[in-house]
C-alpha cells in the first residue's frame, strides 16, 4: 500500500494544568508495596473528524506519539451531504492530529460496498517500521515499514488483540475465537471455550483471555482461559448459580485481564456480590488450578468499569465508560479521577508511564470523535 494519506489538522481545545476532581480515597486490604503518585492534570481534550466520527482505541508511544484508531468523516462530500468516513487512524505528533488511511481485508464472498476503510477497533505501534491494526469487521493490517499487508480473521466478531511483538499477536472474540499472527501467517486456535472472549493479555509465557455474556448471550456462561503451549479453561461455570457463594465472594462476569509480567500479580476484573448487590470487582487471581480469585477492590462508584491496565502492580488503573472517569491503585488507596468532561462516552484506554489517553465520542446524535489526555 501507499504511504499514509496525511489530511488536515483540527482546531485543538487545550485545557492546560486544569486539575482532575478527586473523590475520598477508598482503601483497599492491607498492600505494603511503595506508592505512585495519583495526581493527574488534564492536558487536552482534542475533537477528531467531522460528525458521526468515533474514536474506539489508543496506543501510546510517548507524550508526542499517540495513536487513535477508529472512523474519522472530515468533509461532506457532495452536496447531498454524505460524509467522506475516509480514514481510521488519528495520529498526534506533538504539534497536531494528522489522518490516515489503512484499507482492510474484507470477508471473503461479501460483495457489500463500503465508502472507505473499516473503523478499527484495536491498534498496537511498536515503532514507525512496525503496527499492529483491527478492524470493526474483523481483519488485521500489519504495517512492516513499506506497506500493510492484511488478512480476514474470522466470521465472528473479535473484539481485542494483544501484541507481544509485532511477530506474535493474539486475537479473541465471540464463540471462544482465538487466532494467533505469527510474522507471516494467521492461525486459528482451539481456546476451549465458545463464551465470547472480551479481552486478552499476555507476560512473557503465559496469554489469558476472559469472557462474560453481553447483550443477547446466554447469562448463564463465563469464562477464564490461559495458554502456554495449548489453550487451557481454567474457570468455566454457571453465572447463576449462586447457592454454594457467600456474600462477598467471586460470582463471575470476566471483562477484563491484566499482567505487567511473569512475576507481577494477575488481576481479573470481574463481578462480586456486595450488600446483596452484584457490583464489579477487582480480583487477585492467586491460583490457577485450582482457580482462586481473591477480592481486592469493589467499584463502589456508579461506573461501568471498561477494563483493567497499568503500569506494575503499585500503578493500576480502570477507566469507567463514562465522562473518561478512572480509578488509580497507587499501591495503598485508591483515588477516582474525573476529568471536567460531560457526555463523553469512552470506547478506548491506555496508559504508558505518566500519560493516560481515553478515546470515544460524545453521547448525542451526530457527534464528533473526542480524545482525552491526562498526565501525572
Amino acid at each position: 500500500m501507499t504511504k499514509y494519506i496525511l489530511f488536515a489538522s483540527l482546531m485543538l481545545l487545550l485545557f492546560a494544568g486544569t486539575e482532575c476532581k478527586k473523590e475520598p480515597p477508598v482503601v483497599p486490604p492491607d498492600n505494603p508495596t511503595d506508592t505512585t503518585s495519583s495526581n493527574f492534570v488534564l492536558l487536552r481534550i482534542d475533537t477528531l473528524g467531522g460528525p458521526f466520527s468515533t474514536a474506539q482505541c489508543v496506543d501510546i508511544v510517548d507524550e508526542n506519539n499517540i495513536w487513535v484508531g477508529g472512523s474519522f468523516s472530515t468533509a461532506y462530500s457532495d452536496s447531498t451531504g454524505n460524509l467522506d468516513s475516509s480514514f481510521n487512524v488519528a495520529h498526534w505528533d506533538g504539534s497536531q492530529w494528522n489522518y490516515l488511511r489503512i484499507l482492510m481485508a474484507g470477508q471473503p464472498g461479501w460483495t457489500g460496498g463500503h465508502p472507505g476503510p473499516a473503523a478499527l477497533q484495536a491498534i498496537k505501534v511498536f515503532d514507525e517500521n512496525h503496527i499492529i491494526a483491527l478492524s470493526q469487521y474483523s481483519s488485521l493490517a500489519v504495517w512492516n515499514g513499506t506497506d500493510w499487508h492484511t488478512e480476514y480473521i474470522d466470521s465472528n466478531a473479535i473484539h481485542q488483540m494483544f501484541a507481544r511483538s509485532p511477530n506474535e499477536v493474539y486475537f479473541v472474540g465471540q464463540q471462544g475465537v482465538v487466532a494467533r499472527w505469527n510474522g507471516s501467517s494467521l492461525e486459528k486456535m482451539n481456546s476451549g471455550t465458545k463464551v465470547r472472549l472480551l479481552d486478552v493479555w499476555g507476560d512473557e509465557k503465559w496469554i489469558f483471555a476472559t469472557g462474560e455474556p453481553l447483550s443477547g448471550d446466554d447469562p448463564s456462561e463465563t469464562a477464564f482461559t490461559a495458554y502456554t503451549s495449548a489453550w487451557e479453561v481454567y474457570n468455566e461455570y454457571n453465572l447463576l448459580d449462586t447457592n454454594s457463594r457467600s456474600l462477598n465472594q467471586y460470582v463471575g462476569g470476566m471483562r477484563s485481564v491484566y499482567r505487567k509480567s511473569e512475576n507481577s500479580k494477575l488481576w481479573l476484573l470481574g463481578s462480586s456480590i456486595v450488600d446483596n448487590q452484584v457490583k464489579q470487582a477487582l480480583y487477585e487471581i492467586s491460583s490457577l488450578s485450582p482457580f482462586r480469585a481473591n477480592l481486592f477492590f469493589v467499584v463502589n462508584q456508579p461506573i461501568d468499569a471498561l477494563r483493567v491496565r497499568g503500569n506494575s502492580d503499585n500503578d493500576l488503573f480502570i477507566p469507567g465508560i463514562i465522562s473518561g472517569q478512572f480509578y488509580h491503585f497507587n499501591g495503598k488507596r485508591w483515588s477516582f479521577i474525573v476529568p471536567s468532561l460531560s457526555f463523553f462516552v469512552t470506547y478506548g484506554f491506555s496508559v504508558k508511564g505518566d500519560i493516560v489517553v481515553s478515546v470515544g465520542d460524545a453521547d448525542a446524535i451526530g457527534a464528533k470523535a473526542i480524545v482525552v489526555i491526562s498526565k501525572r
